[in-house]
């Protein structure tokens, strides 16, 4: 298939189905995990963010060693898909030992089987998600199907975590006579490890064999010696980009307002809206027509306005309408826990805000595949496995240190441990403080750095026309 090829809608959507177990990977570790462990099992949770905080230098060090080999593999399978199929059964295992840790170990012992775990299933799931992210750069150079296709692998990510949750909230995590908050039934989450795992390993063989056909066309990278030390050398080449810093830096921003935000969902949910599980239970179902209004919006829109201004007038109304709803309540202008009114209120104005920032993660995420020509001007090498393993690593780490600033967050205003008999409401209304500036000051720094992006519809399509007139020099090896 050639590069800038009209891609098949069957290709666009396995492609981008490859996602959904990515998604209900991390709805598990941004939702649940620190809930898992902090109430049900008792581990603290600056214990249990430390997990997720100690296993980023892993990352640090795996993710773009995996992008890079996938980028200068050479196999009769392609680049890309030797990585996704050996990814499958350490991740299945893996994830599925998280939510069973065996009986009886007590608080460190606990600590050290979560990071083990933790770790593994970073580099099984890395091993997999940044090879078939990578694959969008090979079946499409085009400015605007690019944004489509990355629509569809940010769709079935949020459709997968979003099934995932709403398959616990609302048949796994049943509130019982012992157990009034579900999701603090210890019996449920064998089960939920059981069913995630099921849906992780259709998704990466779907959309792994799905694709498989049409990698088989790809140029395979030049036959070339390779050694280790000029490894660092060839990474720190491709990163000097300088539209990739702006970009990088807004991903760690933006991911830290989703890992934060995640991390802290169930408690703001549950203690600060007084909700109840059938009503938590409704915001990812209505999510899943914010992804789809997503899917839809973010490629129209970026093609209206080029994918740099559409992400920044996004950017610029999430700042200002995602802490509303906490903010009224701070300031005595929402409704009370209780109210009919605040069910629905709360449900419209997530649907929105899922809405705008899904549809940003589909801008950036279009943004950096555009790095990818800019790169192989300068460096002569195809490198989409190191962007979207520099993607990969902001994604996970920064769900991760979310996590860590939620559970420190959580024991400076004193958050109890086992909270089933209730939280004051000064730690309630404590919590909200914290957050609502946080994520402001988190909004703002990624807003900044988007300005600083420049790679425009223009200076694709120059870097498209260099590419294609060296190839055309070197009759087609270029």
């Amino acid at each position: 298939m050639a590069a800038d090829a009209i891609v098949p809608r069957r290709t666009q959507l396995l492609y981008g189905y490859g996602s959904a177990a990515f998604g209900v990977k991390d709805n598990g570790f941004s939702y649940f995990l620190l809930i898992f462990y902090n109430q049900v099992l008792g581990l603290s949770p600056a214990l249990a963010s430390l997990v997720l905080m100690t296993s980023l230098v892993v990352d640090a060090i795996t993710d773009p060693a995996i992008g890079y080999a996938s980028d200068n593999w050479r196999s009769k399978l392609g680049r890309r898909h030797p990585f996704l199929y050996a990814a499958v059964v350490p991740v299945a295992i893996f994830y599925f030992m998280i939510w069973l840790p065996p009986t009886g170990l007590g608080e460190t012992g606990l600590f050290f089987y979560l990071l083990l775990c933790t770790i593994a299933v970073r580099i099984s799931i890395s091993v997999y998600e940044i090879p078939s992210t990578a694959l969008i750069g090979e079946l499409t150079a085009d400015y605007d199907e690019r944004t489509s296709m990355l629509g569809y692998r940010y769709f079935f990510g949020w459709c997968g975590g979003l099934a995932m949750s709403c398959i616990a909230l609302l048949l796994i995590f049943r509130p019982t006579r012992e157990h009034p908050i579900g999701i603090l039934n210890p019996d449920g989450y064998g089960i939920y490890g059981a069913t995630a795992v099921v849906l992780i390993v259709a998704s990466m063989l779907i959309s792994s064999l799905g694709t498989q056909r049409a990698a088989r066309a790809f140029a395979l990278p030049p036959a070339r010696k390779l050694r280790w030390r000029q490894v660092p050398r060839e990474v720190f080449e491709t990163f000097r980009d300088r539209s990739f810093l702006p970009i990088f830096l807004a991903s760690i921003f933006l991911f830290l307002i989703v890992g934060l935000t995640s991390a802290l969902f169930f408690y703001v949910a549950t203690f600060f809206w007084g909700l109840a599980a059938s009503e938590i239970a409704l915001f990812p179902i209505v999510n899943f027509a914010s992804a789809g209004a997503a899917l839809i919006f973010a490629p129209r829109f970026a093609r209206r306005l080029d994918k740099k201004k559409a992400a920044i007038r996004l950017m610029v109304f999430a700042l200002l309408w995602s802490p509303i709803p906490i903010l009224a309540r701070l300031l005595d202008y929402f409704p009370e826990n209780g109210d009919p009114w605040l069910v629905p209120l709360l449900i419209g104005h997530a649907a929105i805000d899922t809405k705008v920032g899904i549809s940003v993660g589909i801008l950036i995420s279009s943004m950096t595949a555009d790095l990818v020509e800019s790169s192989e001007i300068r460096t002569g090498r195809r490198s989409e496995g190191l962007f979207f393993a520099s993607r990969s690593f902001t994604q996970k780490t920064m769900s991760g240190l979310g996590v860590f600033v939620a559970g420190l967050l959580l024991e400076f205003i004193g958050f109890p441990q086992n909270s089933g008999a209730g939280v004051s409401p000064y730690t309630v209304d404590a919590l909200g403080f914290l957050i609502v500036p946080i994520v402001l000051a988190l909004y703002g720094c990624a807003l900044l750095c988007v300005t600083r992006y420049r790679i425009d519809r223009g200076q694709h399509e120059a870097n498209l026309a260099v590419l294609a007139t060296k190839r055309d020099m070197s009759g087609g090896r270029a």
